[in-house]
Parts: structure tokens; C-alpha cells; sequence
């Protein structure tokens, strides 16, 4: 039992990867990186009560009714697949899984998608995403998602107004720009805590479903840190950030369709 919790919190301090904390304490990578309760600390819960109380903090700090949450994405650097290696460079050149998230304005992460191949367009993995469905059902979630230029206008999901024309949409484009603060901060914050995940750490030397494990148990051990009550340290988390903002997407430049899969190949995805 001891090890089970110093383990992970020795990879949160040192932000070193599994193997070097594995050797340390004299125990194989597959425990460390396992877990079988990361569902039960990143949820997006639709209770009632959830739902007002995201409604009601969001609404007071930025002046927008409804907002359920905020959506971003980030890149994990890995090695260089043994197949298919092309549908894995991202826009900045390197191989990475597409990570999407979405969290609260705690920067409690509350959803997280981690099986993308980094050429994916986000407008593509958010359709992997069960939130939609969450909005579709009658009993379940009431408002919004915000998410960035780089992902299509949905009835539930509301991005920036491109070509300001009136006031109003001057004063919904300062607030909508506010929620970004929140995933900016949670990934930062992420990728400030587990420096695998950082691409200045290096790439993850693990196969692509291990990955993908790590980062969402990674998103569960930052949820419980928050819920313990950690104290940020904002201009950290906004150093550490990677945000969408300098990866976007322009469509209207000829880039990829917001509906398009992998940019290299469109057949390529991760199962």
C-alpha cells in the first residue's frame, strides 16, 4: 500500500518517467503506470447540483450563462511508431498522440481523449468524445461547452465569432476568450507536474495504448491533487501551457477539413 501512493507521488515531484522511479524502488513499470479508479476522479458528472454549481462559477467569472465546461487539446510527445509513423507528426513536426480535454473552472479535468493520432484535426477527435451525447439526452446536460477557433460550432459547443461586426459580439468574444484561461492553466499545470508529458522531458518510450493509459491516469492524480486542495501557481501553469492557440488550423488557407481525420491519411486512426 505504501508503495502504491509514494510511487505516484514520486513521479508527480520529480516529473521523471515510470522506468527511473521504477528502478528506484525496485518494482517493474506495469504497476506504476496501472490503475484502475482513474473513472471515478476524471467524470463529467451531470447531476443537478454539478450542473448549476460549473453554471453558477462560470457565469460569475465570466458573465456567460450556461457554461458546463471548456475544451482544449494538447500534444504527448512518443517514439516513432514502428508502423505508420507519417500520421503521427503533429503540425510542430514531432510525433505526439492528439490530446483532447475538457475541464471546469477549477481546471478539474473532466473529460480526457488520449488515442489520436497526432495529425488528427480536433474538430475529428471531438466527435469521439461521449460529451455530445450528454447534451443530446433529455435528463442530462443543460448549456454549453466553449471550445477554440479550431473546432466547428455546435448546438453544444460554442467557439469564437471570427469576423466581429457588433458590440455584442465584441463583448461575447472577450468572455468566450476568459473560459480559455481554465484548460490552458489545467494543461499547463499537467504538463508541469508529469514531465513526461512535456515534450522538453522527451518522448514517451512506451507502446501507444501505454500512453494513453499514463496521460489519463496522470489527468485522475491531477483531479485528486485539486480536490486536496493544492495550491496553483498560475504563471507556472501558463509557461507550461500548450495551448491550440499557436497549432491552429486555417481552413481557409487550404489546410484540413474541421471533419477530417488524420491530415497525412484519413484511414489511419487508432482504435
Amino acid at each position: 500500500m505504501a508503495l502504491k501512493v509514494t510511487v505516484p507521488l514520486n513521479v508527480r515531484v520529480s516529473g521523471s518517467f515510470l522506468g527511473s522511479i521504477g528502478d528506484m524502488c525496485g518494482i517493474s513499470q506495469q504497476p506504476i503506470g496501472s490503475s484502475r479508479r482513474a473513472g471515478d476522479y476524471v467524470c463529467f458528472r451531470t447531476d443537478p447540483n454539478y450542473q448549476a454549481e460549473r453554471v453558477i462559477v462560470f457565469g460569475a467569472s465570466i458573465g456567460l450563462p450556461q457554461v458546463q465546461g471548456v475544451t482544449d487539446y494538447t500534444h504527448v510527445a512518443i517514439k516513432a511508431p514502428a508502423h505508420k509513423t507519417v500520421v503521427f507528426i503533429n503540425r510542430k513536426g514531432f510525433h505526439s498522440l492528439n490530446v483532447q480535454l475538457i475541464c471546469d473552472y477549477r481546471k478539474q479535468i473532466l473529460q480526457v481523449l488520449a488515442r489520436f493520432l497526432g495529425s488528427c484535426h480536433n474538430a475529428y477527435n471531438l466527435r469521439q468524445f461521449q460529451v455530445p451525447e450528454l447534451f443530446w439526452l433529455p435528463t442530462c446536460l443543460q448549456g454549453w461547452i466553449f471550445g477554440d477557433k479550431s473546432y466547428p460550432l455546435r448546438t453544444w459547443l460554442l467557439t469564437p465569432v471570427r469576423n466581429l461586426r457588433t458590440d455584442a459580439e465584441e463583448r461575447y468574444s472577450i468572455c468566450h476568450g476568459s473560459t480559455q484561461v481554465s484548460i490552458q492553466q489545467a494543461i499547463g499545470l499537467l504538463k508541469m507536474s508529469f514531465r513526461c508529458k512535456n515534450q522538453s522531458s522527451g518522448a514517451l518510450q512506451y507502446a501507444l495504448a501505454s500512453v494513453s493509459h499514463i496521460v489519463v491516469v496522470s489527468c485522475a492524480l491531477h483531479n485528486m491533487s485539486l480536490q486536496r486542495g493544492e495550491v496553483l501557481n498560475n504563471e507556472e501553469c501558463e509557461e507550461h501551457a500548450a495551448s491550440s492557440d499557436d497549432e491552429d488550423v486555417d481552413e481557409e488557407a487550404g489546410q484540413a477539413s474541421p471533419d477530417e481525420g488524420p491530415m497525412h491519411n484519413r484511414k489511419d486512426t487508432m482504435r
